[in-house]
């Protein structure tokens, strides 16, 4: 993976895309702390994904492999049921 940098604004959703084998899954990995990168840092709001893997994953959502909810979930509704499950969206009764 050749260095690369991101940036978000708060709220907001972002996807990665591109061709089969250009490195997404090990990028998405390596942003959620699944995977450690190989040399570098990852940071996630000045946070060292290293030190503060706990803090940074309140801060985020991650929803790998969207073609697993296919046919049971619209994407609106996958993106809330994570919000509800973070504590970020109270559950409509």
């Amino acid at each position: 993976m050749e260095a690369t940098t991101l940036s978000m604004k708060e709220n907001e959703i972002f996807a990665i895309t591109g061709a089969n084998g250009s490195g997404k899954s090990t990028l998405i990995n390596m942003i959620a702390g699944n995977l450690a990168a190989s040399r570098g840092n990852v940071i996630i709001n000045g946070l060292l994904l290293a030190e503060n893997q706990d803090e940074i994953n309140e801060s985020m959502g991650f929803c790998p492999d969207a073609e697993a909810l296919e046919g049971y979930f619209t994407l609106r509704a996958a993106i809330e049921n994570v919000a509800w499950i973070k504590g970020i969206l109270e559950k409509e009764e």
